[in-house]
């Protein structure tokens, strides 16, 4: 994975002042790291919403604070959004260093179609993500999970099922269950329309339970 080019100003701006800061375009961030003080920035919501489409959040980014020299090996270790409109207000950025390792949450991403008739069937996904160590530059920005493989009912796919590069640990448990086959009944889709679960948007064949776990 390349490390992506990131701008960004030390921010004055505290407190409720950047609020002004977000009217402007800009995202208050902060960058911090293994024995360093943390720095208060500031970078165009744009530029950051670029390296976000681009590289994912498990991107490895080089920050070039203005100012310095030498641009800083970074990667984003948590986002701030607006519980509302879902706009980010504030982005946490963790110093890395390459060579050592580092644990982030990576995003699964579920793929294929299970050959179980979809009205008799509800595809449940149990998690959204896995908890990984590995070196900041091998760290995937997604983990695919083929569902095509749930042939039967009440069967399921585990963490341990998972298929990742040598070079990644897995840290959550591999008894965990990410999704699973049960019986149900969905409501009858007429031809080229789909059915979406109203409360995340996945295909009513894939039906959250995160509440439920």
């Amino acid at each position: 994975m390349d490390s992506i080019q990131l701008a960004v100003d030390v921010r004055e701006a505290m407190g409720k002042k950047v609020r002004f800061l977000r009217r402007d375009g800009l995202t208050p961030a902060n960058i911090y790291g293994r024995n360093l003080d943390s720095v208060a920035l500031q970078l165009p919501s744009a530029d950051l919403l670029q390296v976000l489409s681009q590289g994912g959040q498990n991107a490895v980014l080089d920050v070039k604070v203005k100012g310095e020299k030498i641009a800083r090996t970074a990667v984003i270790r948590n986002i701030q959004r607006n519980p509302v409109t879902d706009v980010v207000i504030h982005v946490d950025f963790l110093q890395v260093d390459v060579t050592r390792a580092i644990t982030s949450d990576v995003p699964l991403v579920f793929v294929g179609e299970s050959p179980l008739p979809k009205t008799q069937t509800v595809i449940s996904q149990i998690l959204a993500s896995i908890q990984v160590s590995g070196l900041p530059m091998q760290i995937p920005n997604s983990i695919e999970v083929d569902v095509s493989v749930l042939e039967e009912i009440d069967q399921s796919i585990f963490v341990r099922d998972l298929q990742l590069p040598d070079d990644i640990e897995v840290i959550t448990d591999g008894d965990q269950m990410i999704v699973r086959a049960t019986p149900g009944r969905v409501a009858e889709v007429l031809p080229g329309e789909e059915t979406e679960d109203a409360e995340d948007g996945l295909p009513a064949e894939v039906a959250s339970e995160s509440e439920d776990s």
